[in-house]
């Protein structure tokens, strides 16, 4: 500390600052466990899904630069557990030994087993942390039957060790101190190859007695999907109520790169955009004859409201499909809504992020066309007890934001409320984007950029990625 040449005033301000310290420390520690125990469900999803994905004889690779066993060991076993407990699949799963596949393959980076026994926080501040699901008092628990824990992060049975457990010592931990790394956590996944794969009289008998998984059971697979025609009245209608850009849409039409997602019958619920390889294939004709049940195609440019939501009220049943706001928002010259800072912070901050009309800017529906009905262009003309005559439906939201570019976001006028349709991690990042929940910046504790980019940590980094390459390949 400058100034503070005297030892005993060195030890004094030494104290103060632990105390500063101590109490940001223990707030961050809270977070910390907090948001390991909210991942965890995420980060198993995520591992399940990518198992089934995972072709047969394949290695899937599940790493992370956390030390945490929750969402390390707890993931894995959760994963294998849901694996096995499925009886949709023949094929089986097992964790390979990470640290022997290091040695086999000369890595110089000490590997130590996973853990097989671990102890799951409460999330609370100072709150007691349980060694197996029996310890877990009522109140922390996940409630099976759809109602919310009173805690915010709720435990879960499978967070915790079991008897299966035994084989999580196939993974592999990476400890900063061993190797002069960062810290990190690995495992290995290995998935067998059915018998009926391995025996090609037995899949032509299986074929014929049950029909194929893949078939047409789940409602994306019953999906149909068709290029837009210029003429047909969904297509007008949708492109009058949002003023499309004629430019924009005439060649997409012309090359057929627009089309419709049918889920019920041939009526459209929603409207992708292709690529120009994309369409060629989602056209061409298969050598049997049979459509193949195609799940995705494209980016999703527009979609139906939800259903029930302004049933009988909104002009139209369209609305600006979130993960193609940024593609479409550019080209829509009809009922888009821009919004202030100040606004757009109310509205993310509001329950259902939605906003009553009379809170925003008198002039808000007049800066675009199609939000007024017929006769109501004038700020002095009312109807309804004083309200503003609008048309109901689909917006484009356009956050305005000082230093930021401009946010495009779906959104939908009620006959009181403007309302964002995003979802709940879309929010929090724009919240955090916008300020409205930003992280410190004035941490003296960070790194700077020199620090970050140091060869240390560029080691680090060369020798996770070669790791995780030779774990894969084996090469």
């Amino acid at each position: 500390w400058e100034g503070s040449a005297n030892p005993e005033n060195i030890g004094r301000c030494a104290m103060q600052r632990g105390r500063h310290n101590q109490e940001e420390l223990s707030g961050l520690a809270q977070l910390a466990s907090g948001e390991s125990l909210d991942l965890f469900s995420k980060q198993r999803n995520i591992l399940s899904r990518a198992l089934y994905l995972l072709a047969p004889g394949g290695v899937l690779v599940y790493s992370t630069c956390s030390l945490n066993p929750v969402e390390n060991e707890a993931v894995v076993g959760a994963a294998l557990a849901k694996w096995h407990q499925d009886v949709r699949h023949d094929a089986t799963v097992e964790l390979v030994d990470a640290a022997c596949l290091m040695r086999e393959a000369g890595c110089s980076l000490v590997a130590d087993p996973g853990v097989t026994a671990w102890k799951v926080p409460s999330g609370k501040k100072f709150g007691p942390i349980f060694s197996h699901w029996g310890e877990v008092p009522e109140d922390l628990r996940i409630i099976e039957n759809g109602k919310k824990a009173e805690t915010r992060w709720p435990l879960r049975p499978d967070m915790f060790p079991d008897e299966a457990s035994l084989q999580l010592s196939r993974c592999a931990r990476f400890y900063p101190q061993r190797s002069n790394t960062g810290g990190f956590f690995v495992a290995v996944f290995k998935k067998g190859v059915p018998e009926v794969m391995r025996d090609p009289s037995l899949a032509a008998q299986q074929a014929k007695q049950q029909p194929s998984r893949l078939g047409r059971s789940h409602p994306l697979a019953r999906a149909t999907w068709r290029p837009v025609k210029a003429d047909e009245a969904a297509w007008i209608a949708l492109r009058d109520f949002y003023g499309l850009t004629p430019c924009w849409y005439e060649d997409k039409l012309r090359d057929q790169l627009l089309f419709w997602q049918c889920l019920h019958g041939d009526e459209p619920s929603r409207l992708a955009l292709l690529s120009p390889g994309a369409s060629r294939l989602a056209l061409a004709q298969p050598g049997d004859r049979r459509p193949l049940p195609w799940i995705r195609l494209g980016v999703f440019l527009f979609e139906m409201l939800p259903k029930g939501f302004l049933t009988g009220v909104a002009g139209s049943r369209w609305q600006v499909a979130a993960e193609g706001a940024e593609i479409i928002g550019p080209v829509i010259s009809r009922r888009v809504i821009r919004l202030g800072l100040e606004d757009c912070c109310a509205a993310l901050a509001a329950d259902h992020r939605q906003v009553s009309l009379a809170h925003l800017p008198a002039k808000l529906l007049f800066d675009s066309p199609g939000l007024l009905e017929d006769g109501a262009a004038s700020e002095a003309t009312t109807a309804h007890g004083g309200q503003r005559r609008h048309i109901c439906g689909g917006v484009l939201l356009v956050c305005e934001h000082p230093s930021l570019r401009e946010v495009m976001l779906p959104g939908a006028l009620t006959p009181q409320l403007l309302r964002l349709l995003i979802e709940n991690q879309e929010a929090a990042g724009l919240s955090e984007e916008v300020g409205l929940t930003s992280p410190s910046r004035n941490d003296d504790n960070a790194p700077s950029l020199q620090e970050a980019a140091s060869p240390g940590n560029q080691i680090i980094s060369r020798e996770l990625l070669r790791l995780l390459h030779l774990l894969a390949t084996g090469n």
